[in-house]
């Protein structure tokens, strides 16, 4: 093989394996526990919670958020300052190699604007929304966010 054939298939390798860590990356953030508390009536907006573990070996970046019916969705933090709690919103979410994250009351969570909920959905307990995850790659990881009741 002369050199400039030995050029392509390195080339080929690398992009196969940026390619590959690509996909291990998505398929290494899991995410379970995920629940929506719906608008209360005459209200649109609402909020997600779950719990978030990258099992990969390098960090991973959540830098968007879709929920199903949502108008538009953000990445939010509370946040203690000068004596009270502030909600902020965020640009990204880092999530380091091995760390579990709580999206939960009082600290990260996903605002869920403008919600479409018929009466019919938001009183049957087995009804579930997608949420999905935009990583800074591209990569999108959803999963199923039930239906809270109050």
């Amino acid at each position: 093989m002369g050199f400039w054939g030995r050029k392509f298939v390195l080339c080929w390798v690398l992009v196969c394996a940026s390619l590959c860590a690509m996909v291990a990356s998505a398929d290494a953030l899991r995410l379970s526990d995920a629940r929506i508390r719906l608008p209360l009536p005459g209200q649109t907006t609402a909020v997600v919670y779950m719990q978030l573990h990258n099992q990969a070996a390098q960090a991973l970046t959540i830098r968007g958020v879709e929920v199903e019916g949502a108008g538009a969705s953000e990445l939010h933090q509370h946040v203690h300052r000068d004596g009270m709690m502030r909600m902020r919103r965020l640009e990204q979410i880092s999530v380091a190699s091995g760390q579990q994250l709580a999206f939960e009351s009082g600290s990260y969570h996903i605002m869920a604007f403008r919600m479409e909920v018929s009466t019919r959905l938001a009183t049957q307990d087995d009804h579930s929304y997608t949420v999905t995850l935009i990583l800074d790659s591209g990569q999108r990881v959803s999963t199923e966010a039930k239906v809270m009741t109050l």
